[in-house]
């Protein structure tokens, strides 16, 4: 009986190595890029805290998605980090991660190819995975912690900024904490739902028949479906009641 419960737990161990995964340890990093360079095969590399609710969030709808788990598991090497690890905090620091959930895609060469900060349900993770199998990317990123991570925070953080306000409000369907009349408003309330979620929260502006309103966007989606699905995580987790557009 006591071989058949440990054959289980192997087994079960092996069917969530994305969504579970224990303390990382000293040189997992290091270890699974070359397991990736001797399979030829993309790294992919999950950022994620315990108390990070769209982390939760992922591993309950992306990471549980039969064709998501199935592209992983044959393309790319996968490896889980929680940033409140000691190890997983010095690469936090290492490759400059200020949001949750981040997702980091390394090619078998140890290049960094793809950098998701953003809530990615199973749609848009697929889409990011199957693009970056098809093309193949050898080039790296345009990301400063490609060629030093030591610089982060530097004069050019605006401009990343921008960037990431565009990646999350790029879905078509959008999950909306709130409506302001004033720009200062929604920006103020927007830093405090970043604070609470832990994830960034974008202002997107308006312009209606010659009025202007600040929508504050939590995340987007590719279906209405996750949108709904994240809306109700955010209504029982926080009390937050947010819309989807």
């Amino acid at each position: 009986m006591a071989r058949i419960w440990m054959l289980l737990l192997v087994l079960f161990s092996c069917l969530s190595v994305v969504v579970a995964g224990p303390g990382l340890e000293r040189g997992a990093f290091e270890k699974a890029q070359q397991e990736a360079r001797d399979q030829g095969k993309f790294l992919f590399v999950d950022f994620y805290a315990p108390w990070c609710n769209p982390c939760q969030w992922m591993d309950e709808n992306t990471f549980k998605d039969a064709e998501v788990l199935g592209i992983l598991q044959k393309d790319f090497i996968t490896l889980r980090v929680n940033i409140d690890d000691m190890e997983g905090f010095e690469m936090k620091s290492r490759f400059d991660i200020r949001f949750l959930p981040t997702v980091l895609v390394f090619n078998a060469e140890g290049v960094m190819v793809e950098r998701k900060e953003e809530t990615l349900g199973p749609k848009k993770m697929k889409g990011m995975l199957t693009g970056v199998l098809e093309k193949n990317i050898q080039q790296p990123i345009v990301h400063k912690v490609n060629t030093s991570p030591s610089m982060a925070f530097t004069a050019s953080a605006p401009d990343i900024k921008v960037e990431k306000k565009e990646e999350v409000i790029s879905g078509q369907f959008l999950v909306q904490l709130g409506a302001f009349t004033h720009e200062s408003n929604a920006k103020k309330q927007s830093e405090t739902w970043s604070k609470l979620l832990q994830k960034q929260v974008s202002v997107k502006k308006e312009e209606r028949q010659g009025k202007v309103l600040y929508r504050v966007i939590s995340a987007s989606f590719g279906s209405k479906e996750e949108a709904d699905q994240y809306k109700e995580t955010l209504k029982n987790t926080h009390q937050l009641q947010a819309v989807v557009l």
